[in-house]
């Protein structure tokens, strides 16, 4: 979790924070404010009794930029990754990116990836030529 970039990125995470509140939500948990994208320093923690409601519900938003479990279980950990409908997925951590790696969301989130040569190609458009020198 990082930092705020300016004022008005304080008042909109502070804004997603009230809505959870009113929604009867603690500052760990809860409605609306779970579903949305916040980009801000809020962790939204969840659990479930069983696995099917996880992954119905994890799975249900519209968004997939991206998502951590945490587990000291490293089978667990990898069939979260693989059902978790996220872009980047972190195992034991959160926010951190490597150069080279894809960054970019499933549904809703993002446009496409960055940080790799899919970036590249994606922003470049190809031409072919052909020059006679006779």
């Amino acid at each position: 979790m990082g930092a705020l970039v300016d004022k008005k990125a304080i008042e909109r995470v502070k804004k997603y924070v009230e809505i959870g509140k009113k929604e009867g939500a603690t500052l760990v948990t809860g409605g609306y404010a779970v579903e949305e994208e916040i980009f801000g320093p809020v962790m939204r923690v969840l659990k479930w009794s069983d696995e099917v409601t996880l992954w119905k519900e994890v799975n249900s938003v519209e968004y997939g930029l991206t998502g951590s479990v945490y587990t000291t279980n490293t089978a667990t950990a990898q069939k979260a990754v693989e059902k978790m409908e996220a872009g980047y997925c972190w195992i034991n951590n959160s926010a951190k990116h490597f150069m080279g790696m894809p960054f970019g969301g499933y549904k809703q989130s993002g446009m496409g990836r960055e940080h790799d040569l899919q970036e590249l190609y994606e922003m470049t458009q190809l031409k072919a030529v052909h020059m006679s020198l006779e």
